[in-house]
Formats: C-alpha cells, structure tokens, sequence
C-alpha cells in the first residue's frame, strides 16, 4: 500500500470539491479513485497512463488516472511516484 503526500494546489481542488454540495459525486468519485491508487496504482479502473507534458518536482515522471469515464469533462488525477520516499505517491493536481 502506498502513502499519499499533496502539493498545495491538490488539497486546495480536494477541498473545493468537498466544499461545493453540487459536486458531492464528483468527490465522492475523486476519493474512490484515490482508494484504488493507494492500493494498486495499476488498477484497471484508473486507466494510469504517463502523462508527458509535465514532469514531477525532481523530474519525476508525471501520471494520469482517470477517475470519471464516459462523462464529458472527466476527473482525472495527476500524480508522480515521490523519489526520495520509497512507497510514496505525491498528488500533483486534480483536474476536470
């Protein structure tokens, strides 16, 4: 199982979500989405892909999970695995 580390701008959009009563599904997709993260990066229902026009803080390699599909304008988290902490995934974004 990993642990999860969030810049600021990824707990400043968590916290929207949570905050906005019209977006309770969204969140709710968000956290869910994070569960499977956490537990297998790879999991089918993330769709985790490399994402190439950003890279992490390090220079890290910069993923794409999807939390919504088939919606228009679907969650998709952006994330890194954290070089200097074995077992560790930082949160870069959360994106619509």
């Amino acid at each position: 199982m990993f642990s999860f580390g969030f810049t600021q701008e990824s707990k400043q959009q968590l916290k929207q979500l949570k905050d906005d009563p019209s977006r309770r599904n969204s969140y709710n997709a968000v956290t869910k989405a994070l569960q499977y993260l956490q537990r297998d990066p790879r999991h089918n229902s993330l769709h985790s892909k490399r994402f190439y026009s950003l890279d992490g803080a390090n220079g890290e390699k910069m993923m794409e999970s999807y939390v919504q599909h088939r919606r228009p304008n679907p969650f998709r988290i952006l994330w890194y695995y954290d070089s200097e902490e074995r077992g560790r995934i930082i949160i870069y974004s959360i994106i619509p």
